[in-house]
């Protein structure tokens, strides 16, 4: 493990987000909440995440080794606590990157949590998404997606924020 700033583009095979937990009580260990697999544009922005129940760490236990015994500690010893993510990238089998440290919950954190306490038993997706235009037109187009049991439903809001006649 050498840390190191890079400045190039890497094509990888896969892209993670590990969410793990330091607690501010040192005896207390450090702990990997669980991962998501991320959907990113071609240039590397963020879309969305999916968080698998039956895919909840790390299939590389190289990654989750270096986090716990290397990485993590490390940022504990700087004093740092709470709730965090790092992004992963694959960049072949065994040859791995962090590349994007999120010291705060992220869009998938509160998803993992609800995997890992057992409130929910399916995969769940997480997206980003601007949609341009008036009100009217935006519910006319989510209440079929969000409405009916919450089993039957294709899509769950569960933040939106809008700055004129931009939602996001």
């Amino acid at each position: 493990y050498i840390p190191q700033h890079v400045e190039e583009y890497m094509h990888s095979t896969e892209s993670i987000g590990i969410q793990f937990g330091i607690p501010y009580e040192e005896s207390l260990p450090i702990d990997i909440i669980g991962m998501s697999e991320q959907y990113l544009t071609k240039n590397g922005q963020y879309l969305g995440g999916v968080a698998d129940p039956e895919n909840l760490f790390p299939k590389n236990n190289a990654i989750t080794d270096i986090l716990l015994n290397k990485i993590l500690p490390d940022i504990r010893r700087l004093g740092w606590y709470g709730v965090g993510s790092l992004d992963v990238l694959t960049i072949r089998r065994s040859n791995f990157v962090v590349v994007d440290p999120n010291f705060r919950m992220t869009y998938m954190t509160p998803y993992l949590f609800a995997l890992c306490n057992n409130e929910v038993q399916r995969r769940m997706m997480a997206l980003t998404f601007t949609y341009k235009g008036n009100e009217d037109d935006l519910k006319r187009k989510l209440i079929p997606l969000v409405s009916g049991s919450s089993m039957r439903r294709t899509l769950h809001v569960i933040a939106m924020t809008r700055h004129n006649s931009i939602f996001r």
